[in-house]
């Protein structure tokens, strides 16, 4: 007697994802493509059951078009024997919105605002019963916490949630957000609590036991959102037993963001050949410049030069420039600023690796800048 599942949350389909400017279409399209991957995922590995846990959509009012694509792709996982169970998120809240999926056979959205009582499914001849609901104001009770305590019923008793983990209690996190505490999850000594709302995956144990888990966003929606992006497939092998959590990697597009000390850069070309080797084809990245720059920094040229390495790339300049003529004109001062040149250039001259040259012109340059500052 197990249960497994796929869990995910926070998709956020038809964000309109204006901070990745003209690649924004495209990016909307990545995010799709996950979806159908997270499908792909259920089908291929036979799992009978997926949560989604609050903000499938980015938004209450979606495009008809869009809700018919989802509905699609549900319904081909439904031909697939595969149950699906979806609570609304803080983004797409159902009340006053226009989307439902309530229509379609083998799946179910929990958007009551209160909870009566838990939804029950047979899944190979076993009673699973899954908790859930909407956040209403005026409508979902403050203390909401009893509404999804376990209840008195042979069978797996399973979760979702779209809330805020409160890991501080001086946190202030208003109601909409549905804080919790540690303490919460455990009492409501539920299998498995399929929380969403939170971008990064994170499991949350209590005393060496899984209570429940972010699977974060699957496809990154803004930088910050970085690095690899998973769905959780979730194994208990019978009710109350420790959940076993599969963190699978289902990202379309992979978010990275490095910095760059160009003062270990001789020039553009390097700077180039550094980045150029972080790209891919699935890769769009954030790069900051930082250090001390001995020529100036032409963002456009380079992320024109390396747009062949990335379907999209951001360059953020946050380098503090060397005015090219201040060694030539310290180097003739009678003053201790030109002693400073004249001895950090003759030891320059006698460093016997690029590496000790390295080391004396950063030095050097650092020096530099204070001189240059002193002079504004």
């Amino acid at each position: 007697m197990s249960l497994k599942f796929i869990h995910t949350a926070d998709i956020h389909l038809g964000a309109p994802l204006t901070s990745f400017g003209d690649y924004a279409p495209k990016r909307q399209q990545d995010f799709r493509n996950t979806f159908s991957k997270i499908i792909d995922l259920a089908v291929e590995r036979s799992i009978p059951l997926l949560l989604i846990a609050g903000d499938l959509f980015d938004d209450i009012e979606i495009d008809r078009a869009l809700v018919g694509w989802v509905a699609e792709e549900l319904r081909r996982y439904s031909h697939n024997n595969g149950t699906t169970v979806v609570i609304p998120g803080t983004h797409d809240h159902t009340e006053g919105g226009n989307w439902t999926l309530k229509s379609l056979n083998n799946v179910y959205l929990l958007d009551s605002p209160v909870l009566t009582s838990p939804l029950k499914l047979e899944i190979d001849s076993q009673n699973i019963y899954v908790y859930g609901f909407s956040f209403r104001h005026g409508e979902t009770p403050e203390n909401w916490r009893p509404m999804m305590t376990r209840r008195d019923q042979s069978g797996f008793h399973v979760g979702l949630l779209h809330g805020a983990f409160k890991r501080n209690k001086e946190w202030n996190i208003p109601q909409k957000d549905l804080p919790f505490s540690l303490l919460d999850l455990k009492e409501l000594n539920l299998d498995y609590v399929a929380l969403g709302h939170y971008h990064q995956s994170q499991i949350i144990e209590h005393e060496g036991r899984v209570v429940g888990a972010y699977p974060g966003s699957p496809e990154g929606k803004t930088f910050g959102e970085s690095g690899v992006r998973v769905a959780h497939i979730v194994t208990i092998n019978e009710p109350k037993s420790n959940a076993q959590i599969e963190q699978v990697p289902v990202q379309t597009k992979l978010l990275k963001e490095m910095t760059l000390d160009v003062g270990e850069c001789g020039n553009e070309e390097v700077i180039i050949q550094r980045i150029s080797k972080e790209g891919g084809p699935d890769v769009l990245a954030r790069i900051t410049l930082n250090g001390i720059a001995e020529f100036p920094i032409a963002t456009e040229k380079l992320t024109y030069a390396l747009t062949s390495s990335f379907p999209h790339i951001e360059i953020r300049n946050e380098t503090t420039l060397i005015e090219s003529s201040m060694v030539d004109t310290l180097r003739d001062e009678l003053t201790i600023r030109g002693a400073f040149v004249r001895r950090a250039l003759n030891t320059l001259e006698q460093a016997k690796t690029m590496e000790e040259r390295s080391q004396i012109r950063r030095a050097m340059n650092e020096v530099l800048i204070e001189f240059q500052r002193g002079t504004r």
